[in-house]
Parts: structure tokens; sequence; C-alpha cells
């Protein structure tokens, strides 16, 4: 099914470039997101290509600094125990709808995800990928050179275990996420 919709994304992002390949927008964009099962959120940071008419494709990478210690109950762990690296890039096919000065958009994708966790003993050492599907709601304002936007995600993860512990053999599982970016497109 991933697969599919995989393939799926990218037909419409093939159209979106072929139909106004002429109107593509550069963004930065600071986030915040809130992992299911973790009681803090991690801030991060990205970049994104959006092009297309009002059907849209848009390519998003952010990286986010997470706080390794948030993982633990105990207050014994802290952040310079591990190494712990978060990123997501993620291929999104957006509409657009047509209104004058703010323009909301809806949309859904897929996101690629990667986690690299390392501690000084090489103890939970584990890279993991994995892929989730991605829904969207975002608002653009105005029509100027610079367009500010806020945007808000949810990627669902596939929960391969079939548990809800957020531990598992290799370390930490994927937990799905909901992301609020903010920034700017050129």
């Amino acid at each position: 099914m991933l697969k599919k919709l995989m393939f799926l994304t990218a037909i419409v992002a093939l159209f979106c470039v072929s139909e106004a390949a002429a109107d593509v927008d550069f963004g930065v964009n600071i986030d915040w997101s809130k992992t299911e099962g973790i009681s803090n959120g991690d801030w991060g940071a990205g970049a994104r290509v959006d092009f297309g008419g009002q059907v849209r494709g848009m390519i998003a990478f952010d990286y986010f600094f997470t706080n390794a210690g948030d993982l633990f109950d105990e207050g014994d762990v802290d952040d310079s125990d591990f190494d712990l690296e978060f990123f997501e890039i993620n291929g999104n096919i957006l509409y657009e709808f047509p209104t004058e000065t703010v323009h909301p958009y809806l949309g859904a994708g897929v996101g690629f995800a990667r986690r690299t966790f390392d501690d000084f003993n090489d103890v939970f050492d584990d890279e993991r990928t994995e892929l989730g599907i991605n829904a969207l709601f975002g608002l653009k304002f105005g029509h100027a050179a610079a367009e500010p936007f806020v945007e808000a995600r949810y990627t669902f993860y596939p929960d391969d275990e079939g548990g809800d512990d957020p531990f598992d053999s290799d370390g930490v599982k994927f937990g799905d996420r909901f992301v609020v970016s903010v920034g700017v497109v050129f």
C-alpha cells in the first residue's frame, strides 16, 4: 500500500512540475514537533521546494534537535550520554485553494525518517529508517516575493512491533509525529 502511495505521489509531482514549472518556491522554516510517547517536544529547522499550480508538489527536509534524556523516565540519563540525531524528508501533494490574500492548502504524502541513536558504551547503538504517511494543512500569506506560511503536519508511522512500548529490542521505535512549521517561501 505504501509503495503504491509513493508511486502515485511521484506521478502527481511530475504532473505538477510539467503543469507550472515556472512557479517554483524555495523556503526555510523552523519546526516544533511532538512525538507520540515522548513527554517533551523537539525544535527543528528545515528547507523546502514548493512547485506547481493550484495542485502543487512539495519536497521538504527537516532536521530535529532531539533531547535523548527525554526518552527515559529516570533523571539519571542526560543528553551528554547519547548522540541522537533525527531528520525527515517529505514528499507531499498539496491542493492550494484559490483565494486572494490568505492561501489555505491541504495535502498528503510520504515521509522518510532517519534516526541514529548512539551511547558512549555502544550498548544502545541503533540506526533506523521508516516510511510514514503525512497529512497536512497550511496557510500562506500574501502575493509578495516572500510569502510567510504556517503549517501543521501529522505523520503516521507503521507499528511493525504491534505494541505501544516506546522501546523495542533495537532501541527507540518511531512514534507518530505532530509537527508545526513556521517559515517563508521565496
